[in-house]
């Protein structure tokens, strides 16, 4: 299997992720979830790899605020004239609890919710699990995965939608409950 290619804040060409197995299981420790216990659980790295991979694709079919700072970069992050919630600098530039983000940097919260639905995608019936033969086949170079006839590639759930809403536009998206 293909290395991943994290998401430098640079705007790469080839990323197909915001980060390694190892920032979930970072992030799985912090937040003490019963999936998260899970995902800690899991050996193969087949499978948390391709929970990585997924979950950065999926993220790019939200309505982010903002744009990409290069019409060559593969994942939506990082992006110009984005703003949200920074609970650590506080009040932003647009009053209240906004923060203007560097174009430069992929936020926290986009971080966390990308290890968060890695999380869920491999501890879950979300991902379909290599074993079970919903996904056919991954490929991470070219960034590519083949499902099964019958089986959905879209679940983003709510929870994962919370922590990221100030970087949405409103105006064109869904919560799916």
């Amino acid at each position: 299997m293909d290395a991943l290619i994290v998401e430098d804040g640079s705007g790469l060409s080839d990323a197909n992720t915001y980060g390694e197995p190892a920032d979930v299981d970072e992030r799985a420790r912090i937040t003490l979830t019963a999936p998260g216990k899970r995902w800690l659980q899991i050996e193969r790295s087949d499978i948390k790899q391709a929970a990585c991979l997924r979950s950065a694709q999926l993220l790019g079919h939200l309505p982010w605020r903002g744009s990409r700072v290069s019409s060559t970069q593969a994942l939506s992050w990082p992006r110009f004239g984005t703003y949200g919630h920074d609970p650590i600098l506080g009040v932003g530039v647009y009053g209240g609890d906004s923060v203007l983000y560097a174009s430069n940097v992929v936020p926290a919260p986009v971080v966390d919710a990308w290890a968060d639905l890695a999380i869920i995608l491999a501890t879950t019936d979300q991902l379909g699990l290599v074993d079970r033969g919903a996904v056919q086949s991954i490929t991470l170079g070219q960034t590519s995965i083949s499902y099964a006839s019958g089986v959905s590639p879209s679940f983003i759930p709510s929870s994962v939608c919370l922590g990221i809403e100030h970087f949405l536009d409103r105006t064109h998206y869904l919560f799916r409950v």
